[in-house]
């Protein structure tokens, strides 16, 4: 059992730390099971599961019912909409009680929280909302190719993790260095490339597996290593060619 200090100040044991599932990844795995209700999470004590995740707005009854388990709050989609509304959201789980919070919106809000100091998941594996994207219900993230950054993506999926546009000459140049390949194409109008890492990148840049790549924050900017390339009037998006 380790002693923390919760969001509120308050003196707290806990099972489980932040420093404990970050030290822990690719070594061990946990069980987490869904409470949302005082009793809820008093069983998943008893029954010994590690942690718990829960509706933010359920934290402070779940606390009650489970003192010392780690919690993660769901900041769901349909209640916290607007940036403000998620980073509000947040503190409020954390000041009620959660260790963590989970949101399945973009890497930049993830990377907003993160910012700030709050522990924060995304959401791999079986993603209901997204299963139009992926051909229907499956999980993602199952293999080296979906794993990291959620591969396959198109242009404008990258841009919408970094917050800002990728120019076409970037693309260009990691297609001719061989770092990235056209896996196919979105069945969405326009049908943009959907692009994934290959062998050569890993060879390249001595990884193995796409695990070995760096948390996202610790990525140099993509321009810092771009050459100057003099690539003119270029399709503002890779699309699938024409039949």
């Amino acid at each position: 059992m380790k002693k923390i200090y919760t969001w509120a100040a308050q003196p707290a044991n806990r099972t489980l730390t932040v420093d404990d599932l970050k030290k822990a990844k690719g070594k061990k795995k946990f069980t987490q099971v869904t409470a949302n209700t005082i009793d809820e999470a008093e069983a998943a004590e008893k029954a010994g599961f590690d942690m718990i995740i829960c509706n933010a707005f359920n934290v402070k009854q779940v606390r009650e019912g489970s003192k010392n388990l780690f919690l993660t709050a769901a900041l769901v989609l349909n209640k916290f909409v607007t940036s403000e509304d998620i980073m509000r959201g947040a503190f409020e789980a954390l000041e009620n009680g959660a260790d963590a919070v989970m949101t399945p919106r973009s890497m930049k809000i993830i990377e907003m929280l993160a910012n700030e100091d709050v522990p924060v998941m995304g959401h791999l594996g079986l993603v209901p909302r997204k299963s139009t994207w992926v051909g229907g219900l499956r999980a993602v993230g199952k293999n080296s190719e979906e794993a990291t950054y959620m591969q396959p993506v198109t242009r404008g999926d990258i841009e919408d993790i970094r917050g800002v546009n990728v120019a076409t000459n970037v693309i260009k140049l990691l297609l001719d260095q061989g770092w990235i390949k056209i896996k196919g194409y979105r069945d969405v109008p326009g049908r943009p490339a959907l692009f994934i890492t290959t062998q050569k990148f890993l060879d390249d840049f001595a990884m193995k597996t796409l695990s070995d790549l760096p948390e996202l924050p610790d990525l140099p900017e993509i321009e810092s290593i771009t050459p100057e390339l003099s690539l003119q009037n270029e399709p503002a998006e890779q699309e699938a060619p024409k039949s």
